[in-house]
């Protein structure tokens, strides 16, 4: 699994209520899985397990194909049994989710300029009604909103009646806004209410176009957020930051003549609910498969993986970076 994930996974353990996991559903699902499905689905079963304690309780009954969320006061609880996720969005993503959303979002503005969007979810993907959002900055720094439209937000009492820990919770426009503060940092609520305060004056049109520069110029496949950062600086072209997860795939790609495919977005469908939370080991993932890296640009990238002494030795990310003369650049960055 990318270090960002597990990093995220324990912020979120030692935060915030995290429903329980199977985790041995989840590893009997990754036995069965190929080596490139184990890495997505670890990375995946991270990350909602951070969107969901970032949001509130999930709860047992099957009685919708989706996400719904239940408020009551400053509290919030939320259950998902379809969702959509994305790693590092880049501008174009972000667009195209924004431009289908069933209302005109206003997403958060106001954070510090360091922060990125790291991830988001949403559902359903043709036509979300709920999106969110985790920004990172490169020390390790999150913060995660979740966006419901007005019309979206499930009436009555959840499943249950444990509503899960306190949010702090607005409405803008049409919309409810859903943030949980760190409790063990105190300047977390401060930043939570500059946001609440800069979304009551923005558009949603000027809050894309805010957002638009929170997102990634390069494909950036996993791995350590401040190398993620480091890359961004450095290229000039078409570029590809490849982490650990997917290095391990290229000497086998590159003795095989192939070219390196990933995942950018993960459709997860058919959630199950056991002892009372979702159970994503046995959920139907559906994985959009795109080229990120051509065969020749495989080799080249093995090649300087095998000049470091291989994944063993190089405890590295490697940045294909694309020149526009057709020229391939390639930097190896430490992975931190």
């Amino acid at each position: 699994m990318p270090k960002d994930f597990s990093d995220a996974a324990h912020w979120a353990k030692e935060h915030i209520s995290v429903p329980a996991l199977d985790i041995q559903g989840i590893a009997e699902r990754s036995r069965r899985a190929t080596a490139v499905d184990r890495l997505r689905l670890s990375g995946v079963t991270a990350l909602v397990v951070l969107l969901i304690a970032a949001t509130g309780t999930g709860f047992a009954q099957r009685a919708f194909d989706g996400i719904r969320i239940w408020l009551s006061g400053q509290t919030a609880a939320v259950r998902i049994e379809s969702m959509a996720t994305l790693h590092y969005p880049t501008s174009s993503e972000f667009r195209s989710i924004a431009a289908r959303t069933v209302v005109p979002f206003v997403y958060p503005v106001g954070l510090p300029a360091s922060m990125k969007i790291w991830a988001m979810a949403f559902w359903p993907m043709n036509r979300p009604d709920t999106v969110m959002l985790i920004y990172a900055n490169g020390n390790g720094g999150l913060q995660s909103f979740t966006i419901v439209a007005n019309s979206a937000v499930a009436q009555g009492a959840p499943p249950t009646p444990n509503l899960g820990g306190p949010v702090t919770r607005w409405s803008v426009a049409n919309e409810q806004v859903i943030a949980r503060a760190d409790p063990a940092h105190p300047q977390t609520s401060a930043a939570i209410q500059t946001v609440r305060a800069a979304m009551q004056n923005v558009t949603p049109a000027a809050s894309v176009l805010q957002n638009l520069a929170r997102t990634h110029r390069i494909i950036i496949l996993g791995g350590f957020p401040k190398a993620a950062l480091e890359a961004e600086a450095l290229a000039r072209g078409n570029a590809v930051l490849i982490d650990r997860g997917h290095l391990a795939e290229i000497p086998a790609l590159a003795a095989a003549k192939q070219p390196l495919l990933i995942s950018r977005t993960a459709e997860l469908t058919n959630i199950p609910q056991q002892n009372g939370a979702p159970d994503y080991a046995h959920a139907t993932y559906t994985w959009q498969k795109t080229v990120a890296l051509s065969a020749q640009a495989v080799r080249l990238v093995n090649g300087a993986l095998s000049a470091h002494g291989g994944l063993t030795k190089c405890a590295c990310e490697i940045l294909y970076d694309e020149q526009p003369d057709g020229q391939a650049r390639l930097t190896v960055l430490p992975a931190r």
